[in-house]
């Protein structure tokens, strides 16, 4: 059996627990306390100025320590083997996120020859004194041209015929047709190309004012590839006539809309 230490008023006491009697004060007094076992051995019994008294003191001093910090460690112990404290889970990564590249600007390719025809409409604007003072009408006519693409410039080059029901009562005249040359310089825009346009003209008039004459023009234009053979598209050019039949400078303008086949 063990030796059990008590703590009376202060002063410390030990009995044996296998007489099981009451603690004895170093005085001599008999306590009923609860007891605290000890250790194993002999009753240790002593003033409390001796040495026994003072070792017995300092190892219960030892012991206190001792078990105040294996109890934290016990509880510790104890989460760990019943599952209170689990290993760390490391985060999966967060899945990379698809960027969607950028849409990029694709050309059409306007490299071809093409054939087609334009409708629209015409005005004179003469010099002289006309009946009437500014005549105009209808114009039609036919084209054929062949453009070269080089990426986002297209060059290109057309002949166009134009017939018209454009007619002057004094002098008495009819403006027969223009008959053109063009030079094109387009912006390849993918399915559309605006284009700049200028070249050599040719009025052919009848009756009072029978003659051919040579002109010049400009003007703008825009093409609209609808397929890879179908083009859409329109005109406006401004033309100018000097001398016609030795009678007057004409300045025309035209306004036509135009359909080609491009093979």
């Amino acid at each position: 059996m063990g030796t059990y230490l008590f703590f009376l008023e202060n002063r410390p006491v030990l009995a044996d627990a296998k007489r099981r009697a009451p603690p004895v004060l170093a005085d001599g007094c008999h306590s009923r306390v609860s007891l605290v076992e000890y250790g194993k051995g002999s009753v240790i019994c002593a003033s409390y100025n001796n040495r026994k008294t003072e070792t017995t003191m300092t190892m219960t001093s030892k012991f206190a320590r001792t078990s105040m910090l294996a109890a934290p460690l016990a509880i510790v112990a104890g989460m760990a083997s019943a599952g209170g404290l689990s290993e760390p889970v490391a985060a999966p990564a967060p899945a990379p996120v698809a960027v969607a590249p950028a849409p990029v600007m694709m050309g059409n390719d306007w490299t071809g020859f093409y054939v087609g025809g334009q409708l629209g409409y015409g005005k004179l604007d003469p010099s002289v004194d006309t009946d009437p003072s500014e005549p105009d009408g209808v114009i039609y006519g036919v084209h054929a041209g062949y453009n070269y693409d080089f990426g986002s410039i297209v060059l290109g080059g057309e002949v166009d015929y134009d017939l018209t029901d454009i007619s002057l009562d004094t002098p008495e005249s009819d403006l027969d047709g223009v008959l053109r040359a063009k030079a094109k310089l387009g912006y390849d825009a993918g399915a559309f190309m605006p284009y700049v346009t200028a070249g050599y003209a040719q009025a052919q008039t009848s009756d009072d004012l029978d003659d051919e004459t040579d002109g010049a023009f400009a003007g703008l234009g825009l093409s609209y590839m609808m397929s890879d053979s179908i083009v859409l598209g329109g005109e406006v050019l401004q033309h100018q006539f000097e001398d016609v039949a030795d009678t007057a400078d004409v300045d025309a303008t035209t306004l036509t809309l135009r359909a080609s086949f491009k093979f």
